[in-house]
Parts: structure tokens; C-alpha cells; sequence
């Protein structure tokens, strides 16, 4: 994971650094790197941290605001990580466009939430396959991008998609959670999207 810290005002991003937004394990200070973007500050541990483990978090009263006012005091928070004895297959929980939809947007993207944090590197385009009805029981794939945030995953096609034309979504089983757990079977839906009789209705 990340951990950040949002403020009630812009910072000043030259206060902001491995010195006063600090990560520790007991004594040990993780090493890791500080980026700050809108009000929110986010520490990036250099690597994974440990299983069933305590952290302390800090953000020390040196951080200034954009008036040179000071936070006034260390702000601190603790949190623990989760323990290796997860052997629970995550799940998909949400799918968007939803399973069976028509009339979908040819610019629309695709994404899959998925019920834990999952390992991003096992999210990719062997194992999050999107392709086109063809000609007779052929199908076509579609090339595009994958991103992985929080607990969902998006396909965003480089290239709009063919209007009136059926499209089937695959994740595969070898997704793996946090804790190198499989989904271990595939999971599958599909949708239509809208033909151009109908987007010319809505521009009328």
C-alpha cells in the first residue's frame, strides 16, 4: 500500500519530503519516497511492506503552508498490515458496463472491481481480454490500456469501439490477490453497444 495524508489547505511541496512525512516499523525507518499532488500528501515505500506488522506514520510540524505557517505539531497515525495466512480466492463484485447491457457508449471504458486488493502485475492483457463479435463464431481482440487502482481494474480501448457490435469481456482465473491467491476461474460477461441511428437520435 501508499499512505497519505490530506490537508485542509495547499502545502508548501518544498516542506514535503522523507524528513517530515516519515514511515516506521518499531525504530526502523522504511525507505521510500514523498509525492504531493491538490491537498494530499503520499508516501511510496520503496518495498512491500511486512505481513502482521505495526507502522507509525508522521508527518512532522516542519510542513508549512503556503503562508510559511507551520502544522504546529507532529501529526502521528498507526496502522497495521495484513497477515500472510490469506489463502481466501478474491471475487469480482462489480462489473461496468453491467453484464448484458446494450446501448453502450463506443467510447466507453471497461472495468472490474474486485472484492480485496489485488497484485497488479498478474492484471494485464493476457489475463484481462476484451474482444469483438466477428464474422460467423470468430472473435477479434481489442487492443487497449490497463490501469489498476484501489480495487478495480480498467480497460480503456486505444481506438472507439464499433458501434452496434457485441463484445466480450474475460478475466481470467490466474489473477492473483495481494497474498498470491487466484480467482482460479474465469469470469466472463459481455455487452452491445449502441448503433449510429441511435446516436444520431440523441444529437437530434
Amino acid at each position: 500500500t501508499t499512505i497519505s495524508a490530506t490537508f485542509d489547505e495547499q502545502i508548501n511541496p518544498s516542506t514535503l519530503n522523507t524528513a517530515t512525512f516519515i514511515l516506521r516499523r518499531g525504530r526502523e525507518n522504511i525507505e521510500g519516497s514523498v509525492e504531493y499532488s491538490g491537498t494530499t500528501a503520499t508516501f511510496i515505500p520503496d518495498e512491500n511492506l511486512e505481513f502482521d506488522e505495526r507502522y507509525t506514520a508522521r508527518i512532522t510540524d516542519e510542513v508549512e503552508d503556503l503562508a510559511g505557517n507551520n502544522l504546529g505539531r507532529n501529526f502521528d497515525w498507526r496502522f497495521s498490515t495484513q497477515d500472510d495466512s490469506d489463502d481466501n480466492a478474491p471475487e469480482i463484485v462489480d462489473v461496468e458496463p453491467d453484464d448484458g447491457a446494450d446501448d453502450v457508449g463506443v467510447n466507453t471504458t471497461i472495468s472490474v472491481t474486485f472484492s480485496e486488493a489485488m497484485n497488479p502485475v498478474s492484471i494485464n492483457g493476457f489475463t484481462f481480454q476484451v474482444m469483438e463479435d466477428g464474422p460467423g463464431n470468430s472473435t477479434r481482440s481489442v487492443v487497449g490500456f490497463i490501469d489498476y487502482s484501489g480495487f478495480t481494474a480498467t480497460f480503456t480501448p486505444f481506438s472507439s469501439l464499433n458501434a452496434d457490435e457485441r463484445y466480450f469481456i474475460v478475466v481470467t482465473g490466474e489473477v492473483e490477490d495481494d497474498a498470491g491467491n487466484e480467482m482460479n476461474e474465469d469470469f466472463e460477461w459481455d455487452f452491445r453497444t449502441r448503433d449510429n441511428d441511435d446516436d444520431d437520435d440523441d444529437d437530434d
